[in-house]
């Protein structure tokens, strides 16, 4: 997992320091999960000029992050090969990041989940 630091770059308040925060909980989380550091890579989106999209896999434990790089909305949809049955938050530079699935990504947002997996099709709420 990498530190991205985004920007806009009409705001003359916004700077390096100001994302230090938000580095040091990111260098926290990533020595806390495996998966952020030895988990395979996934990209999504490649062609998109709005969204940075990837995911790290480590066994059934799944870390998905999805990034609006504009200052527009931008609207995401899960990739239909993820499946899970529980979800967490790992990191959010918004306040009221949902559950993770179809949304629109507001200017610059940048959400983070750590999924368990299930099998293609399956359930979730399925006892």
């Amino acid at each position: 997992l990498y530190l991205i630091h985004i920007t806009d770059p009409t705001d003359r308040t916004s700077s390096r320091l100001t994302s230090f925060p938000c580095n040091k909980k990111l260098i926290k989380l990533r020595h806390k999960n495996p998966v952020a550091v030895y988990g395979d890579y996934r990209e999504y989106y490649k062609d998109s000029q709005e969204l940075f999209v990837f995911t790290r896999r480590l066994g059934h434990t799944l870390l998905l992050t999805a990034a609006n790089i504009t200052g527009s909305c931008a609207e995401f949809r899960m990739p239909e090969d993820i499946h899970y049955a529980h979800s967490e938050l790992y990191i959010s530079n918004y306040e009221d990041t949902q559950t993770p699935g179809d949304c629109l990504l507001r200017p610059y947002e940048v959400q983070a989940f750590l999924l368990e997996e299930t099998a293609q099709g399956s359930d979730p709420l399925a006892a």
